[in-house]
């Protein structure tokens, strides 16, 4: 892919400048196919594909950053830069393809962090989207398995917290459109 002419800023710039040569805290090993689905980490190569899947979708559960293709370079650059360096804001994404390579949604983890209670509750936040024409067809639901058996197995997290969704405050938190970047 060519030069992109979006400019990091400041401080994703000082960010990369602080872990030149510095082993990443984190891995994010590759995880497994399922019946269904194949999984392929974000990158800046392939971050045009989100851009096709988000940039006209009107759902207010879509963040701003996959409808913008200068938001999604900073959003890609910010998961590359800072996700594996961040004691306590690990964090990557992956896109969801069919196994014909048609691309379905995006992966989250992210808040994946070092602190831990008498070394027992290691965690980190998993989340989805899904494009519009396969939503309501279970893939979102074979994804999400296929990466929470990677983050219990892969990443050795240990405990589930499970919260009722209460959806006038996940209406309030999306309403400015924009997730925060994992390392700020």
């Amino acid at each position: 892919m060519s030069e992109h002419p979006h400019p990091l800023p400041g401080w994703l710039q000082y960010s990369m400048e602080c872990y030149i040569g510095r082993p990443p805290i984190w891995q994010f090993p590759e995880f497994a196919e399922t019946p269904h689905l194949q999984f392929e980490r974000l990158s800046f190569d392939n971050r045009e594909v989100v851009l096709e899947m988000f940039e006209n979708d009107v759902n207010p559960f879509v963040a701003k950053d996959f409808k913008s293709a200068a938001k999604l370079y900073e959003y890609v650059a910010s998961q590359r830069i800072c996700g594996p360096y961040s004691p306590k804001h690990g964090c990557a994404d992956w896109i969801v393809r069919t196994r014909q390579k048609e691309p379905v949604g995006l992966l989250h983890v992210y808040d994946r962090s070092r602190e831990t209670w008498a070394l027992n509750h290691r965690r980190c936040c998993i989340g989805y989207v899904i494009a519009e024409p396969f939503r309501g067809a279970g893939l979102a639901h074979e994804a999400v398995r296929a990466l929470q058996d990677y983050v219990f197995k892969q990443l050795d997290m240990l405990m589930v917290r499970k919260r009722q969704p209460n959806p006038a405050r996940i209406r309030r938190a999306w309403a400015g459109g924009s997730m925060v970047p994992c390392c700020r």
